[in-house]
Protein backbone atom coordinates (compact mmCIF):
# COMPACT_ATOMS: atom_id res chain seq x y z
CA UNK A 1 0.00 0.00 0.00
CA UNK A 2 2.79 2.43 0.86
CA UNK A 3 4.57 2.02 -2.49
CA UNK A 4 1.40 2.65 -4.49
CA UNK A 5 0.29 5.47 -2.21
CA UNK A 6 3.65 7.15 -2.67
CA UNK A 7 3.53 6.68 -6.43
CA UNK A 8 -0.06 7.89 -6.79
CA UNK A 9 -0.38 10.62 -4.12
CA UNK A 10 -0.19 13.44 -6.68
CA UNK A 11 -2.36 11.70 -9.28
CA UNK A 12 -5.63 13.16 -10.50
CA UNK A 13 -8.52 12.53 -8.12
CA UNK A 14 -10.21 10.02 -10.43
CA UNK A 15 -7.08 7.85 -10.52
CA UNK A 16 -6.64 8.16 -6.78
CA UNK A 17 -10.22 7.23 -5.95
CA UNK A 18 -10.13 4.27 -8.32
CA UNK A 19 -7.04 2.94 -6.53
CA UNK A 20 -8.38 3.68 -3.03
CA UNK A 21 -11.71 2.02 -3.82
CA UNK A 22 -9.84 -1.03 -5.12
CA UNK A 23 -7.82 -1.20 -1.91
CA UNK A 24 -10.97 -0.98 0.23
CA UNK A 25 -12.54 -3.77 -1.79
CA UNK A 26 -9.42 -5.92 -1.50
CA UNK A 27 -9.35 -5.41 2.28
CA UNK A 28 -12.69 -7.17 2.51
CA UNK A 29 -15.62 -6.72 4.89
CA UNK A 30 -13.56 -6.79 8.10
CA UNK A 31 -10.27 -5.08 7.33
CA UNK A 32 -7.52 -4.63 9.87
CA UNK A 33 -7.76 -1.22 11.53
CA UNK A 34 -4.10 -0.46 10.75
CA UNK A 35 -4.71 -0.88 7.02
CA UNK A 36 -7.76 1.38 7.06
CA UNK A 37 -5.82 3.99 9.00
CA UNK A 38 -2.93 3.87 6.54
CA UNK A 39 -5.31 4.21 3.58
CA UNK A 40 -6.92 7.20 5.29
CA UNK A 41 -3.47 8.74 5.85
CA UNK A 42 -2.51 8.30 2.20
CA UNK A 43 -5.83 9.82 1.18
CA UNK A 44 -5.08 12.83 3.38
CA UNK A 45 -1.64 13.18 1.76
CA UNK A 46 -3.32 13.04 -1.64
CA UNK A 47 -5.77 15.76 -0.58
CA UNK A 48 -2.99 17.99 0.73
CA UNK A 49 -0.84 17.66 -2.38
CA UNK A 50 -3.63 18.12 -4.89
CA UNK A 51 -5.66 20.93 -3.34
CA UNK A 52 -5.34 24.01 -1.18
CA UNK A 53 -7.66 22.61 1.49
CA UNK A 54 -6.21 21.50 4.79
CA UNK A 55 -7.24 21.71 8.40
CA UNK A 56 -4.64 22.57 11.06
CA UNK A 57 -6.73 20.79 13.71
CA UNK A 58 -6.68 17.56 11.71
CA UNK A 59 -2.98 17.91 10.96
CA UNK A 60 -2.12 18.53 14.61
CA UNK A 61 -3.78 15.25 15.62
CA UNK A 62 -2.29 13.27 12.71
CA UNK A 63 -0.01 10.35 13.48
CA UNK A 64 3.73 10.75 13.76
CA UNK A 65 4.04 8.65 10.58
CA UNK A 66 1.77 10.98 8.62
CA UNK A 67 3.52 14.11 9.82
CA UNK A 68 6.96 12.64 8.99
CA UNK A 69 5.75 11.42 5.61
CA UNK A 70 4.47 14.88 4.73
CA UNK A 71 7.92 16.35 5.35
CA UNK A 72 9.29 13.89 2.77
CA UNK A 73 6.51 14.23 0.20
CA UNK A 74 7.18 16.15 -2.99
CA UNK A 75 4.41 18.66 -3.55
CA UNK A 76 3.55 19.13 0.12
CA UNK A 77 2.33 22.73 0.38
CA UNK A 78 4.66 25.23 2.01
CA UNK A 79 1.88 26.26 4.40
CA UNK A 80 1.59 22.67 5.66
CA UNK A 81 5.36 22.38 6.08
CA UNK A 82 5.46 25.73 7.91
CA UNK A 83 2.71 24.54 10.23
CA UNK A 84 4.58 21.30 10.92
CA UNK A 85 7.84 23.18 11.47
CA UNK A 86 6.15 25.06 14.28
CA UNK A 87 3.53 22.61 15.58
CA UNK A 88 4.76 19.14 14.61
CA UNK A 89 4.24 16.48 17.26
CA UNK A 90 7.92 15.66 17.64
CA UNK A 91 11.23 17.45 17.36
CA UNK A 92 12.07 15.14 14.45
CA UNK A 93 8.97 16.28 12.53
CA UNK A 94 9.57 19.94 13.29
CA UNK A 95 13.19 19.71 12.13
CA UNK A 96 12.36 17.77 8.98
CA UNK A 97 9.62 20.25 8.08
CA UNK A 98 11.97 23.17 8.60
CA UNK A 99 14.62 21.52 6.37
CA UNK A 100 12.00 20.80 3.70
CA UNK A 101 11.01 24.48 3.72
CA UNK A 102 14.64 25.51 3.23
CA UNK A 103 14.69 23.53 0.03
Amino acid sequence: MDRRGEALHASPSATWHEWADGVREALGPTPRPFLLTRLHEWTYIHTLTTSDHWDPAHLSTASDWLQRRLTQTPGAPAAVLAYLAEHGRTRRVRGAAWRALQG
